[in-house]
Parts: structure tokens; sequence; C-alpha cells
């Protein structure tokens, strides 16, 4: 669309309407309401852009954490004791669940770069931490 294509008559219909919301935002200001009229923001996620391919490989992970879900607190320390090779310390139903199914991701996706493992390494919060993953 070029400029020759825009009509006199389209124009001042524009006008006209950008005028309108205008004089309804000055009679606002006026009256003492709200100055400003701000729709909410809300987050978007377009889905139809991302093709939604799930391998088997993904299938199986979410079936396993699925799985954690429902296990009781003892479940949860043998599931522990098998994917990090020793018992854990904790009975913390939710901090089990977590760590297990970090371990789980991590053994199924290769876990962390060794650029990530030597970045931990400098942190002394962090540096037994890298040693176990």
């Amino acid at each position: 669309m070029n400029d020759s294509d825009i009509t006199d008559a389209a124009i001042q219909e524009i006008a006209a309407i950008l005028a309108a919301g205008y004089l309804r935002y000055r009679r606002a200001q006026i009256s003492g309401q709200s100055t400003l009229i701000v729709r909410p923001r809300r987050a978007l996620m377009v889905t139809r852009l991302t093709a939604l391919k799930t391998s088997e490989k993904e299938m199986t992970i979410r079936a396993e954490i699925e799985a954690l879900r429902s296990m009781t607190v003892g479940r949860l320390r043998d599931r522990y004791a098998e994917v990090f090779g020793e018992p854990s310390r904790s009975y913390n139903r939710q901090f089990l669940f977590r760590r297990v199914a970090w371990r789980i991701q991590a053994l199924a996706e290769g876990g962390l770069s060794e650029r990530a493992r030597q970045a931990a390494r400098l942190w002394p919060r962090f540096s037994n931490w890298t040693a176990s993953s």
C-alpha cells in the first residue's frame, strides 16, 4: 500500500477516531478520573509457531517423573539412592522429588556441560555439588 491508495475519506475517518479517543482521554483527565486507561498486560505464548514434537525418550522421562509424584517419602529415598548411588539424608518429600526428577532428566539429556561444571567449581557453595553430578 502506498500513499496514493489512501483516500481523503479514509484519512478523515482515521482522524475522527483519533480525535474521539483524545476527547475521551481529556474528559477523564479533567473530571479527575484516572488520566490514562491502560489494558493490563498478559504474557503471550504463541503455540502455533512451535512444533510439538515429543520423542519417545521425552515421553519416558515424563512418565517417570509423573510416577515420582505419587511415591511415598520412603520410596523417593529409595529412588534417590538408585539415581545418585548414595542414600539421601533428607526426608523432605519436595526436595527428594525435585532432586530425583532433575537427576533423571540430567542422565537422559546429558547433564551439565563441562563449562557449567567449571563455573560451579569456582563457587565454594557448589564445589562439592559438582563432584556428585
